[in-house]
């Protein structure tokens, strides 16, 4: 690989001298000189930072503040709460886990679901026999459900409503 700014890299037919440039030469006569100042060969601005500095002033400690004794406490201990008082352990709250909002949420969506078919089946009865509608019903309660839920959680949520039995254990 090449240098793409040298000349002779640009237009190789341009006869052009490729030279040393004269800012490396210069470099070099600083180093030169920067290693005869000094045996180690550091400049004068690193040689500043290795010099001893003046030792730091003295100063006295800080004052402690004064402050009041603890003897008072004690008339004041019998009104911290104590393992049988209510505020001692406050009980704790009780909140709705995950699998109680699913129940809730399909329990839900079925009421929903029961509600639209009975409307729709008061309109239809006449019209289908009773194996055609419970295949309507549990047709669309299976469009409902996997519309409302991610295909990844229908198995899941069909397991809760009852609807697979002993599917896959």
């Amino acid at each position: 690989m090449g240098d793409y700014g040298n000349a002779m890299m640009r237009n190789q037919d341009a006869g052009v001298q490729s030279r040393v440039k004269a800012q490396s030469r210069a470099n070099l006569l600083q180093l030169k000189l920067i290693g005869q100042s000094h045996p180690t060969g550091l400049t004068t601005n690193l040689l500043k930072l290795f010099e001893p500095r003046p030792p730091l002033e003295h100063k006295p400690p800080l004052e402690k503040r004064k402050l009041p004794a603890y003897s008072g406490m004690s008339q004041f201990v019998s009104r911290f709460a104590e393992p049988g008082d209510p505020e001692y352990a406050p009980p704790v709250p009780t909140c709705e886990t995950r699998l109680k909002r699913r129940i809730e949420s399909v329990n839900l969506s079925l009421r929903k679901v029961q509600l639209r078919l009975l409307k729709s089946s008061r309109s239809m009865t006449h019209k289908m026999t009773p194996m055609s509608l419970e295949i309507h019903t549990k047709h669309s309660l299976l469009h409902d459900l996997a519309t409302r839920h991610p295909s990844r959680r229908l198995k899941g949520t069909l397991k809760l409503m009852g609807l697979l039995k002993g599917y896959g254990s």
